[in-house]
């Protein structure tokens, strides 16, 4: 009833419906309330309560749990001394009791590489030029290219000519002889390592990409942009993989989930607000933001 509740945006209801659960003489279901209680207290911005809640004796399995929805609510205030605090708590408790170092290292990887292909972040961009290749329609992509904000050709005259992203359908019905030679003026993604130009170039033109890149593991690195700006994602993220190896609860995994989203949410609002303004994405001409 209370899950039924909670999804339907009942979130009062849902309170009353779980909140007596705390009591339970099963720690078990205890813990399991106190987190779901504080879960919605949070969500109604009860920050106080959600805190008081979460001092509650867990259960083992559940400290780390409890610590890192500790990280949430303080990261909700603004906290986020005391939100990093209890993120590193969770991540030395569930490091401690669950999973070897190579498990571990599996679930940062699997939630970096969704985070990577969900959320255009503005800090991971490169530029890189090079030359085209006349009578050559392909031209390769860089080995840490995740996608493309801009490709550029530059003529003669230094002058930039902005390419248009369209589908390699489109490209090919546009352009079907390579023979058919001038200034690309389209490209789009051929294969993994290479983009296809049309088109095709008729000499060795200078060209300019712009593009978000996949970095380095914060497993390897030691220290990534993620993790220091946006830790709550990656934890929760990497969270949700771990429940699922464990074939863990579903309401688990969806409590989780949830707290993964509202991370995303906020990481693509800062991805969207720095990204509008200068990017060539599905054949759309830049609009300068007021």
């Amino acid at each position: 009833m209370a899950k039924y509740l909670f999804d339907a945006g009942n979130y009062s209801l849902a309170l009353n419906a779980i909140e007596p659960l705390i009591s339970s003489e099963s720690s078990i279901i205890a813990s399991t309330a106190a987190l779901r209680v504080a879960s919605i207290q949070l969500q109604l911005g009860q920050h106080d309560k959600a805190l008081s809640t979460l001092t509650v004796d867990a259960e083992d399995g559940f400290s780390g749990l409890i610590y890192n929805l500790k990280g949430d609510v303080y990261l909700d205030l603004g906290n986020s001394d005391e939100a990093k605090k209890y993120y590193g708590l969770a991540i030395e408790n569930i490091t401690e009791n669950s999973f070897t170092d190579e498990q571990l290292a599996m679930f940062t990887e699997q939630a970096e590489q969704k985070i990577y292909n969900t959320v255009q972040i503005p800090a991971l961009r490169r530029n890189v030029t090079g030359t085209l290749s006349s009578g050559n329609k392909y031209l390769g992509a860089p080995t840490d290219f995740l996608w493309s904000y801009s490709l550029a050709v530059v003529d003669s005259a230094g002058d930039y000519h902005y390419l248009l992203n369209k589908d390699v359908n489109f490209v090919r019905e546009a352009y079907p002889s390579a023979s058919s030679q001038g200034l690309p003026k389209h490209y789009a993604y051929f294969d993994d390592d290479s983009f296809l130009l049309g088109p095709t170039p008729d000499g060795a033109y200078t060209m300019e990409l712009h593009y978000g890149y996949y970095p380095e593991s914060i497993v390897t690195a030691g220290t990534t942009w993620l993790g220091d700006e946006f830790d709550s994602a990656l934890l929760n993220g990497a969270l949700i993989e771990a429940i699922r190896f464990m074939k863990g609860e579903p309401d688990l995994v969806q409590f989780y989930e949830r707290l993964y989203v509202q991370s995303l949410k906020l990481l693509k609002t800062l991805g969207d607000g720095k990204l509008r303004e200068d990017t060539y994405r599905s054949g759309q001409f830049r609009m300068k933001v007021e």
